[in-house]
Order: C-alpha cells, then sequence, then structure tokens
C-alpha cells in the first residue's frame, strides 16, 4: 500500500451496498431540499402574478393626485414606475352602468385589466370592455367595429373596440381607454417600487407624502413579496420561514447522519487495529475526512442535479394540466437554493463522519478491537422481566435485552424515528392550521353566475327559478335570503370562556343563568339544505322534518371575532354546545341600546346539527348558524315577506358559459333592478390561493414522509445488516431461523413504538410552536390532532417492522461460521 488513504477505497469497494446506501440516502436528501427549494420560489412567483391579476400589480395608490405628489414620486429613486388613471366616468347601456376608464401607458397598467380578445387601445378614440357586456350594445358589435356610449355627463361619443376583457364579477362593467393627456388633479396615481427595495420601508415613506384618506396599500401583493407593512405580520412570517426552514434542514441532516454514523460507529474496530498497528489520531482523522469528502463530491451534485430534473418535471406535469391552478408556472434556477442545499448538506456529511471518529479516537486501541465499549453491562438476575416474558415471549425479551446492551445504537436508531414522526406531525398540523388563514369557498360561493335583487320587492320568484334552472347546462340553483340579525340566549356554561373577552350580556330567567349573543341567521331553501352542506364536514342530523319540528337548527361552530385590543382577528368557537343542545333566540330583536330581554317572546330552538364550515361568506360578528325556511316563516314572521336577495347559479361545465349567459339576459329581459354578475373568473382565482397553499402543505408533508421513511428504514436496515455476527452467534447456541425472525421484527416493533412515543410528544411540542407563531396574526384555539398522531404511530410501527424484515433475507443464506469468525 503506497499511502494510507487508500484504505478508503478498499472499503468502498468491499463494503459496496453499505457505500451506495450510504449515497443513496445523502442523494435523497439533497435532491429533496433542491426540489423544495426551487419549487417555493415558482410557486411564490406564481402566487404574486395571480394576486396582480385580483388587485393589480401596484403597491401604492393615491386616489387623488396633484402635481407636487407626482413630481415628489417620479423623482424618488426607489420609485420604477408611476401612472395615472382618471376618475371614471359612466355610461348607461340598458339601464345598467359601464365605468370608463381613462389611464396612460395602457399596455403596462397597474391595475388588473386581462385581454381575452383582440388588443388594448393606443389612443382616446379605441376602447376595450368586458367580454359580458357586449350582447347588451346596440347591434351586438364585434372587434375593430364602431360602438357609440351615451355617458351621463357628457353625452354620446363614438369609439372604435379593439378588444375585449376578462369579467371583474361586479356590479358595474369596465371598459377602459388610453388617453395621452390625463388631468392629475382628477386621477389616480399607481405606484411600483423596486424590487430590490425595503418595500415596507418604501411605502411608508411614500404614505407620508399625502393625507390618511388618500392612500391605498396593496397589501396582500406586498404580503407575498415579504414587504407589509404590518410589522406583526413579517415578525410571524420570518419565525414561520424560519421555523419550515429549521425543520426541513433537521430532516435533511438526520437521513445524512443517520446513514452515515452507523456506519462509522460499526468500524470503531477497524479504527482500534490501526491504531494497534501505529496509525496516528491524526492520520485517522485525516481518512475519515477524506472518505466525507469523496462522498460529498459523488453525492451532492447527484443530489442538486437529480432534485433539478424532479422540480422540472414538477413544473412541466403542473403547467401541463387543464383546469389546473398552478398553470404557468415559472422555472426559476436559482444558484442561492443550489448553494444552500450543497453547504448544508456538506455540513451534515463531515458532522456526521467526524462525531463518531472522535468518539473511536478517545476510546484505547484494545477496548475498540474487542468492541467492549458498544455494550452496557447488565446485572445479573435469575428473573428478568418475567411480565415482559410471560406476556410477548423469549424471542421479545432478547430483543429488547439487546437495545438494552447497544445504548448507543438504540438512541440512534429511535433518534431517526422520534425526527421522522415529530416532522410529519408538525407538518400535518400547519395543513389543519392554515385553513384558520385560507378558507376554501363555500357551497354557496362556488357559483359561476349570481343575479342579484337590488330592490324590496319579490321579483326572484320560485316561477323564475324553474325557467333558469330549465336552460341547458345550468346544474343547480341557490336561493340567498338577507341575513337575519337576531339575539341568542345560552347557558352561562355553555358559552366558551374565550368569548367572554367580547361584550356579552348576561341576566337570569326562570333560575337560570343565560348569556345573550349577536347571532346571525342563514336562511335557506329546505330542498337546498343537503346540497349546501355536502362539504360542510357536519356532525348530526339535517332530517328537515325533524329539524323543522323541534325548531332545530345547524350551528356553525368557528365565529369570527374583531379583538380591537389586539388589533386581529379571532376564530374562536364561542359555542360549548353539543347535538341536541337548547337555546332561546329572540326574534323582536332590534337595534336598540336600551334592549331588554323579556321571556314571552323567547322561543326555544335546538341544535340539530354542527357544521365545520359555512356554506356563505362568514359574517364577522357573533355567532352563526344556518336556519330552514320553513321554520323561519314559522318563527320569525313579523308581517314582512321573506324575500329572495340572490340566485346563485352553479354550471355543469365552464363551457355553457356564453349560452347560459345569453338565456339568462333573454329570461331576465332589461330589468334594471335585477343584476347579473359573471363571476367564473373571479371564483377560480379566489379558489386558486386556498389549493395554493394546501398543495404547497400537502407536498411538504409528502416530502417529510418520505424523508422519514428512508430515514427510518435506512437506520434500522443498516443497523440489522451490520450485526450478523451477533445473529450468528445466537444460532450457533441453538436459536432456530424462525426465532430469529420474531427476535428482529420484535425489535423493529419496538423501534417504532418508542419512536412513536417520544416523536409524538415532540410533534406536539413543535405544533404548540407553530400555533404560538401563527396566533401573532389571527387568534384560534390550539388544538392537538389526535388523529395524525395516531396516524404517525401507525405507519411508524409498520416502516420499523418491514425495514427490520429487509435484512433476513439476505443473512438467511449466509454462513454461520465465517460472520462468527468475521471482524466487522
Amino acid at each position: 500500500m503506497k499511502n494510507y488513504y487508500q484504505i478508503i477505497w478498499k472499503y468502498f469497494k468491499v463494503n459496496s451496498k453499505r457505500t451506495i446506501l450510504t449515497i443513496i440516502g445523502i442523494i435523497l436528501s439533497v435532491a429533496l431540499m433542491t426540489t423544495i427549494g426551487l419549487f417555493l420560489l415558482s410557486l411564490q412567483a406564481n402566487m404574486v402574478e395571480t394576486e396582480k391579476q385580483i388587485n393589480g400589480g401596484y403597491h401604492i395608490m393615491f386616489k387623488r393626485g396633484d402635481e407636487q405628489l407626482l413630481k415628489k414620486l417620479k423623482g424618488h429613486p426607489q420609485v420604477d414606475k408611476v401612472e395615472m388613471v382618471e376618475n371614471a366616468e359612466r355610461v348607461v347601456i340598458e339601464n345598467r352602468y359601464l365605468q370608463v376608464q381613462k389611464m396612460t401607458n395602457l399596455e403596462k397598467e397597474l391595475l388588473p385589466y386581462h385581454l381575452e380578445k383582440g388588443r388594448l387601445p393606443k389612443n382616446k378614440d379605441e376602447i376595450a370592455i368586458e367580454t359580458w357586456v357586449l350582447p347588451q350594445l346596440a347591434d351586438n358589435p364585434k372587434l375593430n367595429e364602431k360602438i357609440t356610449l351615451t355617458f351621463e355627463d357628457e353625452g354620446k361619443r363614438e369609439y372604435i373596440l379593439t378588444g375585449l376583457l376578462r369579467n371583474q364579477g361586479k356590479d358595474e362593467a369596465i371598459a377602459v381607454t388610453e388617453t395621452k393627456e390625463v388631468n392629475v388633479n382628477n386621477a389616480s396615481i399607481l405606484v411600483e417600487i423596486n424590487k430590490k427595495a425595503d418595500l415596507a420601508k418604501i411605502v411608508k415613506e411614500l404614505a407620508k407624502l399625502t393625507d390618511e384618506d388618500n392612500y391605498t396599500i396593496n397589501e396582500r401583493l406586498l404580503k407575498l413579496l415579504g414587504g407589509s407593512t404590518s410589522d406583526r405580520f413579517n415578525q410571524t412570517v420570518y419565525r414561520l420561514v424560519a421555523f419550515v426552514i429549521a425543520m426541513i434542514v433537521i430532516a435533511t441532516i438526520a437521513v445524512i447522519y443517520n446513514a452515515f454514523h452507523i456506519s462509522v460507529v460499526q468500524r470503531i474496530q477497524h479504527f482500534g487495529l490501526l491504531q494497534a498497528i501505529g496509525m496516528t489520531k491524526k492520520q485517522l482523522r485525516g481518512i475519515v475526512l477524506r472518505e466525507a469528502t469523496y462522498l460529498s463530491i459523488i453525492s451532492i451534485p447527484l443530489g442538486l442535479c437529480f432534485g433539478t430534473i424532479a422540480y422540472t418535471t414538477i413544473i412541466y406535469l403542473f403547467n401541463s394540466m387543464n383546469e389546473t391552478v398552478f398553470t404557468n408556472l415559472e422555472i426559476i434556477y436559482s444558484p442561492n437554493v443550489f448553494m444552500i442545499s450543497a453547504l448544508i448538506s456538506m455540513c451534515s456529511i463531515y458532522l456526521s463522519a467526524l462525531l463518531p471518529a472522535w468518539t473511536a479516537m478517545k476510546i484505547s486501541p484494545l477496548t475498540a478491537i474487542s468492541q467492549r465499549q458498544s455494550f452496557t453491562k447488565e446485572r445479573i438476575k435469575r428473573k428478568s422481566s418475567p411480565w415482559f416474558k410471560k406476556l410477548f415471549g423469549m424471542n421479545s425479551l432478547l430483543a429488547l435485552k439487546n437495545m438494552k446492551r447497544n445504548r448507543k445504537r438504540f438512541y440512534i436508531t429511535v433518534s431517526s424515528m422520534i425526527i421522522s414522526v415529530s416532522l410529519f406531525i408538525t407538518f400535518t398540523s400547519l395543513l389543519k392550521m392554515s385553513g384558520m388563514f385560507i378558507e376554501d369557498l363555500g357551497e354557496a360561493e362556488k357559483v359561476d353566475f349570481v343575479i342579484v335583487n337590488d330592490s324590496v320587492n319579490h321579483l326572484l320568484t320560485d316561477d323564475l327559478k324553474e325557467r333558469l334552472a330549465s336552460i341547458k347546462g345550468v346544474e343547480t340553483i341557490y336561493t340567498e335570503y338577507p341575513i337575519v340579525q337576531s339575539n341568542a340566549m345560552f347557558e352561562e356554561k355553555l358559552v366558551n370562556q374565550a368569548a367572554n373577552d367580547f361584550e356579552i350580556t348576561q341576566f337570569k330567567m326562570d333560575g337560570l343563568n343565560l348569556k345573550m349573543l349577536h347571532s346571525n341567521i342563514y336562511v335557506v331553501n329546505d330542498e337546498e339544505l343537503e346540497t349546501l352542506l355536502q362539504s360542510a364536514k357536519m356532525k348530526g342530523s339535517n332530517d328537515i322534518q325533524k329539524m323543522h319540528e323541534e325548531n332545530g337548527i345547524i350551528l356553525i361552530k368557528n365565529n369570527y371575532l374583531f379583538d380591537y385590543d389586539q388589533n386581529k382577528m379571532m376564530i374562536i368557537a364561542m359555542i360549548n354546545g353539543k347535538v341536541g343542545t337548547e337555546f332561546f333566540t329572540d326574534p323582536t330583536f332590534l337595534y336598540e341600546e336600551d334592549y331588554k330581554p323579556i321571556k314571552e317572546n323567547f322561543i326555544k330552538m335546538k341544535i340539530s346539527a354542527i357544521a365545520e364550515d359555512h356554506p356563505y361568506s362568514s359574517n364577522g360578528n357573533g355567532i352563526s348558524y344556518i336556519m330552514l325556511r320553513s321554520t323561519a316563516e314559522k318563527l320569525l314572521d313579523n308581517g314582512e315577506e321573506l324575500i329572495a336577495y340572490s340566485f346563485r347559479i352553479k354550471l355543469q361545465d365552464k363551457k355553457y358559459e356564453k349560452e347560459v349567459m345569453a338565456k339568462i339576459e333573454e329570461i331576465i329581459g332589461n330589468n334594471a333592478i335585477l343584476n347579473i354578475i359573471n363571476q367564473i373568473d373571479e371564483v377560480r382565482e379566489r379558489r386558486a390561493m386556498f389549493v395554493k397553499v394546501n398543495t404547497l402543505v400537502y407536498g411538504f408533508i409528502s416530502v417529510i414522509t418520505l424523508i422519514g421513511i428512508i430515514n427510518i428504514a435506512n437506520t434500522v436496515t443498516t443497523n440489522l445488516l451490520l450485526r450478523k455476527k451477533e445473529f450468528a452467534m445466537l444460532q450457533a447456541v441453538g436459536m432456530t431461523g424462525k426465532d430469529i425472525r420474531k427476535m428482529i421484527a420484535t425489535e423493529g416493533i419496538l423501534y417504532g413504538i418508542f419512536g412513536a412515543f417520544f416523536g409524538s410528544i415532540t410533534g406536539v411540542g413543535c405544533s404548540i410552536i407553530l400555533f404560538t407563531i401563527l396566533s401573532g396574526i389571527r387568534g384560534f384555539e390550539l388544538t392537538i390532532y389526535y388523529d395524525v398522531i395516531a396516524i404517525a404511530t401507525i405507519m411508524s410501527i409498520l416502516i420499523g417492522l418491514v425495514s427490520a424484515l429487509i435484512p433476513l433475507r439476505k443473512m438467511k443464506n449466509q454462513n454461520i461460521i465465517e460472520n462468527i469468525r468475521e471482524i466487522d
């Protein structure tokens, strides 16, 4: 041997399978970290672009401009773009309104106007309008044809129709035209700040240039760009990002460390032999460092390469899907992600190699060769764990003793399982908690058209509903009634303690201590109830007949209340009632400061079911519950007719959009009181954010689960493969192959149980930290997700068992004598 470093290559060659296993573990961890980092950047860019399409790309907008303000904005070094839009002029079209906005540099406009057909206007004589307005114009004009619009103040004006805009989903339609000259005193000023600047700082600077009521900040966009003007939000986001990154880094280090560490620990005998023949500690340390370097050179570039391939494949798959909210995801190859992934992986490899090597250097060569340091000597007992032996058998007892004898090996194996279980629980809890911040739309909100009744007349009749339902392509029509304001009286013990921080009236009636809460009653048609609640995660019964007889209602569990002291929204369950709980309501409630409850006015109600999710947009004041129309007409009759506020129409498929819209227009005619709102694009974009966040967190959970499976399988499998000599000795003294399998299976199960127990404790602790971080933005109740803990426990035990059984196939046909002789 010319150089003692050649030992490294000989070790790699002799233990090729162990080396390959270690390299695969490192490659996967690097690849997973790289994929996550790059995907996060693409997802952020996509969410920013989506937000720009919904609310515009400006960072701050000044409602009323002037020459001095415009000059200061254009002269600011951190301002990239300044655009102006004149206050909209109104046009009457078939008794409806169209807002025409003049603006400069329309091609680069910072407001959310998106072209569907044609082109944007290039001068003041051209115009682009929303698609759904086209049929209402005279003679139903086509692109590049002249149209005449009648303005409220300026009379008629002719334009050339150059383009059709995407529908905004608002009561009044939008049209845009470009002009070279804008009266700054009658215009709003839109500002876009340099992306490299401190957005929050510059926005606050610009806001000081005018009055408080003269600017609007695009806060949602700033939040996505990491420049929110809310210090509380920024701190919470920084803590959350730091927490998530720390979890991912820990998971990555765990995979590399456990893949490397057990291998080095088992080679302490080799290190003892090398020291016995004269190798110095410095040379020994050099071997370990050189080995780590070789593995880094091989594994890290491959990991980065596979991570990039996986990331590019994911982006391609998302972009190729039809009707997905992830279309047009941008591929971003960030050098920072590659460098950080490589640096963390390299540090993990060197740490994993050096720590056990330093331990080996402290042990005398003789002790290292005999491997006595690996075992903990037990006291000799005639009866050791008799209850365990009777309950589980001798094989299980041997498995337990094996774990006790080599505690370091046990700690390393179990620690990998603890990390994997705790990460799974933490990120699954994050997914569930994220629902408190970005809600999915309720069933009544997932509609394509809304017909709004702006009068107090009964215009949305059952006959009209039947005619609309008969249109080809219409799937469902929901009837929306105005929210009924009332008071609800619950027994004091049923009101959540957290709700006492808000103003609640208390009084006594018939010996009961009652608390009066403001309530919002959502009235729904009897026949629509089941469909509206199909995704509401409901407990209880929605039997219509029974609800009608018992004055039953469906309670919405979570309530939204604003805490002015902490300046944040609180999401709490104000009522601790269960299905069957009774309470009182007062239908005579009026907004009066001197309101006094009168027993004769009270009506007894019963909670028939409790729904987790709301079918309508939640009202941010008091408790909410759903009542049948038949019940409402019976109980809340105050001499006024229950008038429908809107029809919410859901299509069978988006391809019927134009056909259904035309039919609705034909049926309703020129009724100016009934407004038709096309919100197909709006609903799609509103749901996009919810789907993106859930996909992101589910992606994290999948990655963490994969890391955990690799980590546990790698650690347990390597641990058992390196104990061939020990198993051979047990066979030599008479233990059968069946007994060996039972013992190893028991070890795998015990590893899973210990890992699940301590991992659950750690995971719950991390979830509490996560709750503390997120509650800085929005208040909600801490929940321990026992179903997640149960899933993690079962997975841990199964993976431990499977990982323990994998090496048995390899050891089955090996020679017992050679395994006993082998110096491993």
